[in-house]
């Protein structure tokens, strides 16, 4: 963890505050340039589905996606691990920031996230999976369908 503790403990407890993206990008700004890897299960905690703004939520996308290109694959990995996370912290919603940071926004790693996927323990897989098929449901039918059309053809 090589970023301010305080910082991250103050965004954290505003998450769901009005003054909370004032923080949140305080926190978020500060940390972009030293994040990596291993900062994702902390950063994952600081998504909330009743974040004020969901530039908050934005906030915390832009910070894991820097730290997801570092190494896709280890970041890969370690979102699919952790993404219970997001039920603990009361943001399952927010699954469809992270969706999109590897389907949309990087789509040149979509297949190094779907190869995590594939390889991950089966009820974190599944999990995810029906996780994003319930919060995808009618908004990105059309990239949630060609995902689901390549996970389960490597699924093979």
């Amino acid at each position: 963890m090589m970023y301010d503790k305080k910082l991250y403990e103050t965004a954290y407890a505003l998450k769901e505050d009005d003054q909370g993206i004032y923080t949140m990008n305080e926190f978020c700004s500060s940390t972009e340039k030293e994040v990596s890897v291993d900062d994702i299960p902390d950063l994952m905690k600081l998504y909330s589905d009743g974040a004020v703004n969901t530039e908050q939520n934005e906030f915390v996308t832009e910070i894991i996606n820097k730290a997801v290109l570092i190494n896709p694959e280890l970041a890969s990995h370690t979102i699919i691990k952790n993404i219970k996370i997001l039920i603990q912290e009361n943001a399952i919603g927010c699954i469809t920031y992270l969706f999109l940071l590897f389907i949309y926004w990087n789509k040149y790693i979509t297949d190094v996230f779907l190869d995590s996927l594939v390889k991950a323990n089966i009820s974190d897989s599944n999990f995810f999976i029906s996780e994003l098929e319930y919060e995808l449901k009618n908004d990105y039918d059309e990239l949630y369908n060609e995902f689901l059309k390549k996970y389960y053809t490597l699924k093979v």
